[in-house]
């Protein structure tokens, strides 16, 4: 759940995974096929008050995002 929620936020982050046996590695590669619903994401960040920190208060407060991602975002978000 974890892993398809970061997916879901961006496709430009990448969470790394701790992978200690093959076992471990396929329930990882599962989340790929996991596409949580905007209303599952919208509950899940409801549930905790979550603070991003730095860097990315500072990036949600640029606006627009090219301002620290160049043109990157719209290549990879499709924004």
């Amino acid at each position: 759940m974890a892993l398809a929620w970061t997916r879901a936020r961006s496709a430009a982050v990448h969470p790394i995974m701790g992978i200690n046996n093959t076992e471990q590695l396929a329930e990882n590669l599962g989340a790929l096929g996991l596409v949580l619903p905007p209303d599952a994401i919208r509950r899940l960040e409801s549930a905790v008050e979550f603070q991003l920190g730095f860097p990315g208060d500072f990036i949600a407060e640029c606006e627009p995002s090219s301002f620290v991602f160049g043109d990157t975002a719209t290549k990879v978000d499709g924004r």
